[in-house]
Order: structure tokens, then C-alpha cells, then sequence
């Protein structure tokens, strides 16, 4: 089965630039002020020292004169889990950027996405990321531990791997960089592995999207995650999501920049209060010091999807409560108790004038997804389910990408 949700909402951003961000101002929300406490009625759940409401304007003591610590502490190694940039002797050569192109950072991760501690054998994923119209470089390597590795190939558009995984995943944040043509549209990114093999069309990730293809009856799986492009600025979004007992737990992960720079941090509580599945936390820098909140709400798969997952949106709000950008993706979490993985965009805020926003700026659900199913392409045998669900704009107007971004005709 493959599950899919799209980005197709155009929004303006607000710029990465060596890790820090610019933000303007949306006026129409009031601080309601903070909850805490560990009353657990059902409008409130507790982890961490940290109380999450069904008061969607409240902040729920999620501030700067807090500290986010706990909450990486309750999640342990796996929200901290080593990333790092590929040593030269790692990488082939990459030619020069043609001079009308078009670029994505993509995500991609293979492995056990709910980090299922009694994974029967260990799996070897040995194989390459290729393409045959865009060059494919390695930004980071997501954790590669003993015996992992790179492999030079000497050949630009594909990059080479072998890994071995239990309970976690591994993975790679690439950058895909293609002419700009007609040719690119009718290209693709193949996932070759004697495990598993996934063939997407660049047309798809120019548009930006995150999927999960189940790769065996052991949980295995494979995510691919992207974003759409913007004259001002995107992230992707690698998250944990915790769960500690049947209503909630914590979540914390890292933001990566467009050249595989980690732009900023979140950490927060999720469940369900008053009958809706909501999160709030940190928004927090590449240092973890809070500069803003993120909340939001999620939804389960259909139960056809047949997986343990669903789509979460959600914006992030400065402490002057001005929209600094909004967030879109999709989770999956085991069964309590249990640990699960999200990956995501964060897509940012940069024009100069407030956008038009609603008074009331609570959260609407999000929206149902639309499954058609049918013959999966790449296994004769397996059926697929793609669910798509596209994250509505909240405060921040629509806006076409600008032509200098690269953006291919089409899109």
C-alpha cells in the first residue's frame, strides 16, 4: 500500500538564511494564557511535566521562559539520533548545476518507521538512489551507524549504499538537481534495493509530497519526503512521535534546511482531548532555545490504508502571535506503548505585509483523505492505497512560486 499526501497549497514563506528566519505579522489572535497541571479529565493529557488543552489559542505553558528538556529527555536517543554530512572520500564528483534547473531536497528513509523493538532479524538494505535526468547528491547521512556506508559509484546521477537495520531506520536527505525541460517532467527517482524497489516520477516531487511504501510483512518500510519549492523558504520536517499511554505522549525531532543544514528543533505533547486529536509543543532554533509554538491537529488513515498512521498539519506562532509558517505531513505510531516516526514540511512566512486573517484562529480537523485503489506498478501482487490530502491554508494567503526559484513549467 502507498500513502501519499500532497503539498499543493502555494504559500508565502519566510526565508532560510544560514539557519535563522524572517517573519512578518498576522494580526487577530489573543493570548489566552497557559494550562498546566496534571488534571486528566477529557480536555487534557500530561507528559513530561507539560498539560495539553482542547483551548486551541492557548499556548498550554509551551513559552520561553520554559524549558523544553524534559520532553528530549522522555523521548531518549531517538529524537537526538545521529545525522552528519558524507566525508569527502564518500561522494563522487558532481558536475556544475546546469544554468536553467530545477532542485528538491528529498528525504528519504528505509527501515522499521514505528522503531518496533522486537523486529524478528536484522534487514540489509544494499542498493543506490538514482535518477536518469537529474544529478543526485548526498546532503546527510541519517543514521548510519557501524558498517554502514556510502559507496562511490563515479556516477552523478545515482548515489550508492549499503545499511543494515533492527528496530530503527536509516536514511539519506538528498538534493535532486535537474535541467529545467520537458525532460524532467517525464523523468524519475528509483529506490533500488534487493529488498525493496520503488520507482517515483520527478514529476511528483517537484510538486512535493510525503509517501510510505510498506516493504515486508516485518513492518519494514520505505518514506520519501519532499517539498515544494518557494522563492522564499521550506524545511523537511524527521520527527519521533512517542506514545506513552492509549490518549497521548510526546513528539520531538529537527527541521533541515534546503542544503541539509538543521534550521531549527520542536518538541512537544500530542493526544486527544475533547474528542480531537491535537499537538502543541516548541518551536525552537538549531540550539533549542524556544522562538515560537507549534500546534496543530491530526487524523488517522482510513482503516482501508491499513497502516498505523495518518496526516498531521498544523502553524507555529511567535510569542507576539504572528503566523511565522505552517507545517504538513504524515506519522505513523505503534500501539501503546510505543514509538513511531513523522516526516513533514515546514513551509515559512516572508512578505512584508500581514496576510488577511480570521479572527478565531482555532483549528479546523484536517481534511478527509481521498483513496483510490489499484494494481501497484512496481509488485503485480500487492494493491495500493493512495490517500491524498492536501493542508489547507490557514492565515497565509496563496501565492504562485517565483520564476527564479527554478520551478518547472507545469508544476
Amino acid at each position: 500500500m502507498t500513502i501519499r499526501i500532497h503539498t499543493h497549497a502555494r504559500f508565502t514563506l519566510a526565508l532560510f538564511a544560514a539557519g535563522t528566519l524572517a517573519f512578518g505579522a498576522c494580526d487577530g489572535v489573543a493570548d489566552t494564557g497557559t494550562t498546566t497541571g496534571d488534571n486528566l479529565d477529557e480536555s487534557s493529557v500530561s507528559y513530561a511535566g507539560f498539560a495539553l488543552t482542547a483551548d486551541d489559542e492557548s499556548d498550554d505553558g509551551f513559552n520561553e521562559e520554559a524549558d523544553p528538556q524534559p520532553l528530549f529527555e522522555e523521548l531518549g536517543e531517538a529524537v537526538g539520533d545521529a545525522d552528519e554530512a558524507p566525508t569527502a572520500e564518500e561522494l563522487d564528483p558532481v558536475p556544475p548545476d546546469p544554468e536553467e534547473r530545477v532542485v528538491r531536497t528529498v528525504l528519504v528513509l528505509w527501515g522499521q518507521p514505528r522503531l518496533n523493538p522486537d523486529v524478528p532479524e536484522p534487514s540489509l538494505w544494499e542498493g543506490k538512489i538514482e535518477s536518469d535526468v537529474a544529478n543526485v547528491r548526498v546532503l546527510r547521512k541519517i543514521r548510519f551507524e557501524q558498517g554502514d556506508h556510502l559507496v562511490p559509484d563515479g556516477d552523478p546521477q545515482s548515489v550508492t549504499f549499503r545499511t543494515t537495520t533492527l528496530p530503527h531506520h536509516d536514511g539519506l536527505l538528498i538534493r535532486v538537481v535537474a535541467p529545467r525541460s520537458p525532460a524532467t517532467l517525464a523523468g524519475h527517482l528509483r529506490f533500488a534495493t534487493g529488498k525493496l524497489q520503488k520507482t517515483i516520477p520527478l514529476a511528483d516531487l517537484l510538486d512535493g509530497y510525503h509517501q510510505v511504501f510498506p516493504a515486508d510483512d516485518m513492518g519494514n518500510a520505505l518514506i520519501v519526503s519532499t517539498v515544494r519549492e518557494h522563492r522564499c523558504g521550506q524545511g523537511l520536517m524527521r520527527l519521533v512521535w512517542k506514545r506513552i499511554d492509549a490518549r497521548g505522549g510526546v513528539f520531538g525531532g529537527k527541521v533541515y534546511g534546503p542544503e541539509g543544514q538543521i534550521v531549527a528543533n520542536v518538541a512537544g505533547v500530542w493526544g486527544k482531548v475533547a474528542g480531537k486529536n491535537r499537538f502543541k509543543g516548541f518551536f525552537l532554533n538549531a540550539d533549542r532555545e524556544p522562538i515560537g509554538v507549534l500546534k496543530g491537529a491530526s487524523a488517522p488513515f482510513p482503516g482501508a490504508a491499513g497502516i498505523d498512521g495518518g496526516t498531521f498539519r498544523g502553524i507555529w506562532i511567535l510569542k507576539n502571535r504572528d503566523i511565522a509558517g505552517v507545517v504538513g505531513g504524515v506519522y505513523q505510531v505503534g500501539a501503546e506503548p510505543g514509538q513511531g516516526t513523522a516526516v513533514g514540511h515546514l513551509i515559512a512566512r516572508c512578505d512584508d505585509e500581514a496576510p488577511s486573517c480570521e479572527a478565531d484562529l482555532s483549528l479546523p480537523e484536517p481534511p478527509a483523505a481521498d483513496c483510490n485503489c489499484g494494481p501497484d506498478a512496481d509488485s503485480a501482487d500487492a494493491e495500493t492505497c493512495e490517500c491524498v490530502a492536501a493542508p489547507p491554508v490557514t492565515c497565509i494567503p496563496v501565492e504562485p512560486p517565483a520564476e527564479e526559484t527554478g520551478a518547472v513549467d507545469g508544476e
